[in-house]
């Protein structure tokens, strides 16, 4: 029973406007920064070129990254924010309810709004990075820091990036990975903010709140400790191939448990409401 809840909720989200458009969003902006290194490149020699996986669209140093990133927390909410608040308002939700147990459906919910949210933050960036090894010469050693590649300053920016033993042993692996921590990420948000709406929010715009109101905090964090800003700035963690503290795992991990803890917490006190309410 869980699997064809899963299934249908899946469906439903497939046809949600709100995951076809923040789909197309991302996959407008990875095709923008593809566009635009294809016309900059344009002519130049392959010993001036860049890596092709180093022009990955979620590269902190590509042309359109922080502009991204400045949208990132109203564009994340898309794909999966409303699901719960589509059944509610239209009292789908009773009939569903009603067809299987209300912990098959909240965790049928769970798994769609995550499975939504990975795939609008990976999927785009892996058609990018597609494009850009058929595309560019695989031969290009280049950076966006336009670093000598064999240089010592360029193995200590390196060395300050996560996971830069791969990095330096395998740029694409590289790639695939930060995308794919990017996608679980956005995935946990949007399994929060699936937790979130379960509370009686009256209009929809106030989904946009919860993940904005948490990164503020963080960014407040650099005032309370008097500690640069910089370093709480959450674009500093999510993007990839950017010189970092080391502490940008523990952060990821830190915000992502705190999210499904509040999401955990909130399941159990879902399905114990409605066994007092059936």
């Amino acid at each position: 029973m869980l699997l064809k809840s899963t299934k249908m909720q899946l469906s439903v989200l497939f046809h949600k406007k709100g995951f076809q458009v923040s789909f197309m969003a991302v996959l407008a902006y990875v095709l923008l920064t593809y566009l635009f290194y294809v016309f900059k490149l344009w002519g130049y020699d392959v010993s001036d070129m860049y890596h092709p996986a180093v022009l990955s669209a979620l590269n902190s140093d590509a042309e359109f990254s922080w502009f991204f990133m400045m949208y990132y927390p109203f564009i994340v909410v898309l794909p999966a924010g409303f699901l719960y608040m589509a059944d509610r308002d239209t009292s789908m939700y009773i009939i569903i309810q009603a067809q299987q147990s209300k912990r098959d459906y909240y965790i049928a919910k769970y798994v769609a709004a995550f499975s939504g949210g990975f795939m609008t933050f990976t999927v785009p960036f892996f058609i990018g990075l597609l494009l850009n090894v058929l595309t560019f010469p695989l031969e290009a050693t280049g950076t966006l820091t336009n670093f000598e590649i064999y240089s010592r300053t360029y193995y200590m920016y390196a060395d300050s990036y996560l996971f830069s033993d791969l990095y330096l042993s395998n740029i694409y692996l590289y790639c695939i990975v930060t995308i794919l921590i990017f996608g679980v990420f956005s995935g946990v948000i949007s399994v929060f903010l699936v937790a979130v709406s379960t509370f009686r929010i009256k209009y929809r715009i106030f989904m946009f709140l919860p993940f904005y109101l948490i990164i503020y905090c963080i960014r407040q964090m650099g005032d309370w400790f008097h500690e640069q800003a910089i370093e709480y700035n959450y674009e500093w963690y999510l993007l990839a191939y950017d010189a970092v503290p080391n502490k940008k795992f523990i952060f990821l991990l830190g915000m992502m448990g705190f999210m499904m803890i509040c999401t955990i917490g909130i399941l159990i006190k879902n399905i114990k409401r409605d066994q007092l309410l059936s």
